[in-house]
């Protein structure tokens, strides 16, 4: 660990000097990347004699590794001694004042730092101030990086990474989604029900059986992939009644706006239609030709319920329902024996 912390403190990098290896006289072998980093700097700082006359790798590896966690623990020191120094020579970012009167029910307030508001995320001003802030925040959390590091593959230790979640049973089939090792997104599959289970009545014993084929009908991984984004979140994926087709509402962006997208289940290939800047939720028709979602308005607020016939352009949706109250949003739900679809309309107190 010291090591670890002296080359993060001290180097912030692995250096790579080109006569390690024979300054070392081949102990750079078994050396880790934060070794080396200190076996670099130890040597570009004028002290290649430390490592004069070294045995060869294979011989009192342990008393070498041991040497070189000892000069660690000493850099250590030295960068925990300097700290309140280095952290003192930092220039916190300052957010200017810029006058700014606010009026409500006749009373004015003053709020000077009213310009940080921006809800486009687009204002040159605002962005460059929330960039300063993170560089500064950095600069004074350096020292803690190899810390965090450690923090986090805890932390990713504890997680089990691989995991299936409860299936659902619907028409012919189970569908599920799952996680793989390594990967940070869903992968939703479907299996057939058993021989003779589905003109049975669901049961709570009802099993999926896993030697039955898998098909995997949206991999999450593959999409973000395939966007070439820094953000992609999947907020509902959806069957048709019919269990050929599903439609997902993907954001690419970070603001909860989703594109709802479609694919044909037998093909695997997807539908030309997207509908765009949608609230993520959506129901199927029973005759699963249409589907029914909400949009929100520009207080984020889902307010309208539109129709989409698949084939169509998105632009020529049909509006069924307005929300004009703005304390109120709307939601949609089928019923529990899917013969009807719900608009609910709700705010923070009532409903």
């Amino acid at each position: 660990a010291a090591v670890g912390i002296a080359a993060g403190i001290i180097l912030g990098r692995a250096s790579k000097g080109p006569h390690l290896k024979t300054v070392t006289n081949g102990n750079s072998k078994w050396m880790s990347k934060e070794e080396k980093a200190l076996a670099n700097a130890i040597i570009e700082r004028g002290h290649a004699y430390f490592f004069k006359n070294w045995p060869p790798p294979g011989i009192r590896d342990a008393e070498k590794r041991q040497l070189l966690k000892s000069a660690a623990q000493g850099l250590n020191e030295i960068a925990m001694a300097l700290e309140p120094n280095r952290l003192a020579l930092l220039q916190a970012p300052v957010c200017p004042r810029i006058p700014h009167i606010l009026v409500t029910h006749e009373d004015q307030r003053s709020d000077p730092f009213y310009w940080l508001r921006d809800d486009s995320r687009e204002d040159s001003r605002v962005l460059a101030h929330l960039i300063a802030e993170n560089d500064y925040c950095a600069a004074a959390m350096a020292d803690t990086k190899p810390l965090q590091h450690r923090l986090y593959l805890e932390m990713r230790a504890r997680i089990k990474e691989e995991d299936v979640g409860v299936p659902e049973r619907r028409g012919g089939f189970f569908y599920y989604h799952r996680t793989i090792q390594g990967q940070q997104y869903k992968i939703h599959c479907r299996r057939r029900l058993p021989e003779g289970l589905e003109s049975q009545v669901p049961d709570v014993s009802d099993r999926l059986d896993e030697s039955l084929e898998e098909q995997i009908m949206l991999d999450e991984n593959e999409r973000k992939q395939a966007s070439r984004k820094d953000f992609y979140e999947v907020s509902d994926v959806e069957p048709s009644p019919n269990h050929a087709l599903i439609a997902w509402a993907e954001d690419t962006v970070g603001d909860e706006t989703y594109n709802i997208k479609f694919r044909d289940l037998e093909s695997g290939s997807d539908f030309s239609d997207v509908i765009p800047g949608t609230a993520g939720e959506f129901v199927w028709s029973n005759d699963s030709q249409v589907i029914l979602y909400t949009l929100k308005d520009d207080l984020d607020r889902p307010y309208k319920v539109m129709r989409h016939v698949l084939g169509t352009a998105a632009d020529l949706d049909e509006l069924l329902f307005e929300e004009k109250d703005p304390q109120f949003y709307i939601e949609l739900h089928k019923s529990r024996d899917e013969r009807w679809i719900f608009i609910s309309s709700g705010s923070a107190i009532t409903s």
